[in-house]
């Protein structure tokens, strides 16, 4: 990995610590995914921002499988007793994390509704 990618992820990681984690080689793919996937000339000055939201949604949903359709709420309790559900089915597959949900709102102030971005 270059200078700039490693920087890329540690830039990632002390937005989302919650990914610290995961597997390197894992952030460092889906952040270059991001990267082809975000086009700057759309997104401007928030193009980064949408990378970081992407690649967070894309691995917080990747532990959960094809099987899932619907919001998914996790409560842990003691450490060992954990609590899920999945509620409804949302309409895509970003409705599945916060950081899908906010990537959406940003793409409609930022991008706008009548440009369809590529977003996997």
């Amino acid at each position: 990995m270059d200078a700039e990618g490693m920087l890329e992820v540690i830039g990632f990681l002390s937005v989302y610590p919650e990914f610290e984690s995961v597997k390197l080689e894992k952030v460092v793919f889906t952040l270059a995914n991001s990267k082809v996937l975000i086009q700057e000339s759309l997104w401007n000055e928030f193009t980064l921002q949408a990378r970081y939201l992407l690649t967070a949604h894309n691995l917080s949903t990747a532990t959960q499988g094809n099987t899932v359709t619907g919001i998914i709420n996790r409560l842990k309790i003691d450490g060992d007793i954990e609590i899920g559900s999945v509620v409804g089915t949302p309409k895509d597959s970003w409705e599945l994390s916060s950081y899908g949900r906010e990537l959406t709102q940003l793409k409609a102030s930022v991008v706008g509704g009548f440009i369809t971005c590529t977003l996997m």
